[in-house]
């Protein structure tokens, strides 16, 4: 899969269903990012982030920020 991409205003960034954080800081070319373990094999990469408000492990609920852009 190609997955989606879009543009996020500068602010916060939400997550896009609740989750499990499996990573979140810099990624080589990236940024800082937070990728989401959704279950069922399912990962949201969330990239390009300013500053990161979660940490690895973490639970996050649906529209909980992850972080600014």
């Amino acid at each position: 899969s190609q997955g989606w991409r879009w543009a996020a205003p500068s602010g916060p960034v939400v997550a896009p269903a609740a989750a499990r954080v499996d990573h979140a800081g810099p990624l080589s070319g990236w940024g800082q990012v937070v990728i989401l373990d959704l279950g069922d094999g399912w990962r949201a990469v969330v990239a390009g982030l300013d500053t990161v408000e979660v940490e690895p492990g973490q639970g996050v609920a649906d529209g909980q920020a992850l972080g600014r852009a």
